[in-house]
């Protein structure tokens, strides 16, 4: 059989070569581009030696700012700047910006913020109630293309339509439920609409920070010997406040989260652990939180009105401040107030007590803890379990009823942190809380104490994989060298 050599069956050499060097410039031309996932699902790529400026909302702003974002990078910020029911003053002419929340920024981190132009109007950075998505179209023009990316880090109520009234991709970093498992609907309000909810697991803060520290490095966020500082930090924090979670399992204290507002329509509602990150963390550091009861679905939460919570009082006595006998519908030595609540309690405590006459809230029982707000970082998990383990010391039993700890149960563990079927679905009644077991040994991690060189290079390689990556890196920029200086 003859081939005829004006239609080859095979391709030439020439073609071959051709074939491959064309190949090899593509690779080439991605070679060490950083690419991010974000909670959506939708990857954006930057160039290996970029370092891209964002536009972020505040708390995300700041949480970024705890793992070494510059001024830099930081091209405008937009929403409130503290945490939800905060009392902090951010035109503080003394500069010292006391707040009742630790986690609120500090004059350095507000110092940081004033950096970067500010898409909100004042009546939205500096109000406690928090504001959201209060800049526009004009207000990003404004700014002249001089950035590379819009970043949300928080829930994501909105994001569908503010990308509509832009015209732009937004970055999507959650800081409830882990991604990339389908957890929310894959339609037009894909980020707002949770439809799936047995493909939603719910994260604790140092899942959040994980999280984090993925983008930070697509941001080329470099560490820090500031960085490694604070997250061992946060590990000896951590391991002081299961010392005391213990101490607190050995008194029989019960502590539930709550939403407080006795004074605004007499409701108390018990709130869940599997929708709010800060919740997460306590649960996974051992404090005995009690689940709310009787509800459909382990992440509801449960109201009650005041004159239901106090059994052997009604609703007239209550309202008269005749309430003799204050006995609750279940034994709260605790209370967890929603940061929304907690400073309108706090610094109206007599008045509160008038309307809510509860035995630990006279006893001046009580902490906080965010709701969904305020920036997520080493630094704020240290900060935050040093003020709860301050602010709870010393606790004594104000109930003498009992409540029998769920056992069996890991509050680490997949099963527990589904929002469909976990927390405390499989214990009848629930309004208990989970036996003392395995706490997240993730806060345990700390770096060693090491210093990092002060021109804030990356840390080597830790693992064979990352050298693996190196050396195959190294090998294709001698490709693409030796394919330029061949003339290709």
């Amino acid at each position: 059989m003859r081939f005829d050599r004006q239609s080859p069956p095979f391709p030439s050499l020439q073609k071959v070569l051709l074939l491959l060097v064309t190949l090899s410039l593509q690779l080439c031309l991605t070679l060490g581009d950083r690419t991010y996932t974000d909670f959506k699902g939708e990857t954006f790529t930057v160039a290996d030696n970029a370092k891209p400026k964002i536009v972020v909302n505040a708390v995300g702003a700041l949480s970024l700012f705890h793992l070494g974002l510059e001024s830099s990078q930081l091209k405008a910020v937009f929403d409130h700047w503290a945490v939800r029911g905060s009392d902090l003053d951010i035109d503080d002419p003394s500069g010292e910006y006391s707040s009742a929340f630790e986690t609120d920024p500090n004059a350095e981190e507000i110092e940081f913020l004033q950096t970067a132009v500010n898409l909100s109007p004042d009546d939205c950075t500096k109000q406690s109630a928090g504001c959201w998505w209060k800049f526009n179209t004009d207000d990003i023009n404004s700014l002249n293309g001089d950035y590379d990316f819009i970043v949300l880090m928080r829930t994501g109520s909105g994001l569908v339509e503010k990308q509509e009234e832009l015209g732009k991709n937004i970055i999507w970093l959650d800081d409830k439920f882990e991604p990339g498992r389908n957890c929310h609907d894959l339609g037009k309000y894909a980020v707002d609409d949770i439809t799936s909810n047995e493909n939603c697991y719910a994260m604790s803060m140092i899942d959040v920070v994980m999280e984090y520290e993925k983008f930070a490095t697509f941001l080329g966020i470099e560490p820090t010997n500031q960085v490694t500082k604070e997250k061992k930090a946060m590990c000896d924090s951590a391991a002081n406040f299961v010392a005391h979670t213990q101490t607190l399992h050995d008194k029989g204290i019960y502590a539930a989260p709550v939403t407080l507002r006795p004074n605004n329509g007499g409701t108390l509602n018990w709130q869940s652990t599997l929708n709010h990150p800060m919740l997460r963390t306590l649960e996974e550091l051992g404090f005995p939180i009690v689940h709310p009861p009787n509800v459909d679905n382990p992440f509801d939460y449960v109201q009650y009105f005041i004159s239901e919570w106090f059994v052997n009082c009604n609703a007239i006595d209550l309202a008269l401040n005749r309430c003799t006998d204050s006995t609750s519908a279940y034994p709260i030595d605790l209370w967890l107030l929603d940061s929304r609540t907690y400073t309108v309690v706090d610094g109206n405590l007599e008045d509160t007590l008038l309307a809510f006459p509860d035995k630990a809230l006279k006893a001046e029982q009580y902490t906080y803890w965010q709701f969904n707000d305020g920036a997520i970082s080493y630094t704020n998990i240290a900060r935050y379990l040093d003020h709860v383990r301050e602010q709870t010391t010393g606790l004594e039993r104000i109930h003498t009823d009992t409540l029998e700890c769920a056992d069996n149960l890991d509050v680490t563990s997949q099963s527990f942190v589904n929002r469909a079927n976990g927390g405390m679905a499989d214990v009848p009644g629930s309004g208990t809380y989970a036996c003392r077991g395995n706490l997240q040994s993730l806060y345990a991690e700390c770096p060693d104490d090491v210093v990092l060189d002060p021109t804030k290079a990356p840390s080597p390689p830790s693992s064979g994989l990352e050298i693996i990556s190196i050396k195959k890196s190294l090998g294709l920029l001698f490709v693409c060298t030796a394919l330029m200086y061949a003339g290709f």
